[in-house]
């Protein structure tokens, strides 16, 4: 009977039953809202770590790239996995003035295929408007 006393020390509302007889600490909800944070928390210092931002940097440019990919018409936001930090591998890591931005997995991956060469991404934007097989098959 004692368990059903047990109420979650952040909300202040009773643990059911079987979360007690668990002994779980919190609801299920303050639960999951601590493994969020400790997973932001730990992915904010590991980005600090490995690219040199400081404190709370990485959040300051999702904000400025409003929540979104830096690529113009991307919609990822980071929800289901983290944006990547972007960065000229010339300076290499741990230089914050080697990051460029936040970009989703499928964009870094490109710009890492094409070396970080800006004519790849030219050429291909000329190919997208100037087809050659166009100019053959007309």
């Amino acid at each position: 009977m004692a368990s059903q006393h047990k109420v979650c020390p952040d909300c202040g509302k009773p643990l059911s039953v079987q979360r007690a007889s668990q002994r779980k600490k919190r609801c299920y909800r303050c639960e999951r809202a601590a493994i969020r944070q400790q997973a932001r928390a730990a992915h904010d210092h590991r980005v600090e770590q490995l690219y040199g931002l400081r404190p709370g940097e990485y959040r300051l440019l999702l904000a400025a790239q409003g929540g979104h990919c830096a690529i113009k018409g991307c919609p990822a936001r980071g929800i289901a996995k983290a944006l990547a930090v972007d960065h000229d591998h010339k300076l290499g890591l741990h230089n914050r003035k080697a990051v460029r931005g936040l970009t989703c997995a499928l964009h870094n991956g490109w710009i890492g295929k094409a070396g970080d060469n800006p004519e790849v991404f030219e050429s291909l934007a000329r190919y997208l408007r100037e087809p050659p097989a166009q100019e053959v098959l007309t």
